[in-house]
C-alpha cells in the first residue's frame, strides 16, 4: 500500500470514530424545564427604552 492509501484509511477511520461518539454526546436531553430569566429592573423604567 501507498502512504497516501494509509493516511486516508487513517482519515476515514478517525472520522468515522469522531461521528460515532458525537452522537451519543448528543443524546442527552437538557435543559429538562423552562428556563427564568430574572432581570432587576421595572418594566416601562428608564432602563426599558
Amino acid at each position: 500500500m501507498t502512504a497516501r492509501k494509509i493516511m486516508l484509511g487513517r482519515t476515514l477511520l478517525a472520522g468515522a470514530m469522531a461521528f460515532a461518539l458525537s452522537v451519543q454526546a448528543q443524546e442527552q436531553d437538557y435543559p429538562g424545564s423552562p428556563i427564568k430569566i430574572v432581570v432587576p429592573a421595572a418594566p416601562g423604567a428608564t432602563t426599558d427604552t
